[in-house]
């Protein structure tokens, strides 16, 4: 079974980045519930150094994919959640999670567009996760998970493939006991990097460029407000 873990956030990375503090829980979250932690990052520019990555091998990561693409500068949320959601629908993940803390720029918005897109729950808020008890084949329950819901704290069942963001400023993330952790292989190694681009993708360039990406527009320009009188003076204006 895998988690994906949606590093900075599930936002556009345009420097070497170092690990957040937040992903390397989420990481080490992954390990507790037996899962395998497969990291996604994306990135604005080449010949950037899985900085995060290596960071996060001690944690236990076991491989990482990287979407590499200059056009992803220019990417909004809709589009940087369309190239995840390519991703993950070749992971095939058991669970998804981020932590809005993580994204540099505060906005955390583009995990909501992959469960959209996806057609996975969405479940913000969540401070618990353990893996549910076993139950009959077919079940949808795959975890479960204790989530704020305003001031109250409720137990939610979650199917395979949710969307969780992971709220590490109102408690500590709990799991399961410790008997459940999963030993890592050869922890501290360098994980396995997949680099892919928007092209292995199968995503042109133009479907993640924003209007206002400043690469200019061109316009017709303006005429002043003028009277006809005659069709002369018409064929004139029109010339």
């Amino acid at each position: 079974m895998k988690l994906a873990v949606c590093l900075h956030g599930g936002a556009v990375a345009r420097a070497a980045l170092p690990l957040h503090p937040a992903d390397r829980a989420l990481v080490e979250l992954g390990r507790r519930l037996g899962l395998e932690p497969i990291a996604v990052e994306l990135l604005a520019a080449s010949g950037l150094a899985p900085r995060a990555l290596n960071d996060a091998a001690p944690a236990g990561l076991e491989r990482a994919v990287r979407v590499v693409d200059e056009a992803l500068a220019t990417a909004d949320a809709p589009a940087t959640g369309l190239v995840t959601e390519r991703v993950l629908r070749e992971l095939k993940p058991d669970l998804i999670a981020f932590v809005g803390a993580a994204d540099p720029e505060g906005a955390a918005d583009v995990p909501a567009v992959v469960a959209f897109r996806m057609g996975a729950a969405y479940v913000p808020g969540v401070f618990e996760m353990a893996a549910a008890e076993a139950s009959a084949p077919g079940a949808l329950a795959a975890f479960t998970a204790r989530a704020w819901r305003g001031s109250a704290a409720v137990t939610l069942a979650l199917p395979r493939g949710a969307v969780v963001e992971v709220d590490l400023s109102r408690a500590p993330v709990a799991v399961a006991p410790a008997a459940s952790v999963r030993a890592s292989g050869e922890p501290g190694r360098p994980p396995p990097i997949r680099v892919l681009t928007l092209a292995d993708l199968s995503l042109d360039a133009t479907l993640v460029r924003r209007r206002d990406d400043l690469r200019g527009v061109v316009e017709p320009t303006a005429r002043p407000l003028v009277t006809t009188k005659s069709s002369t003076s018409l064929m004139a204006l029109l010339r």
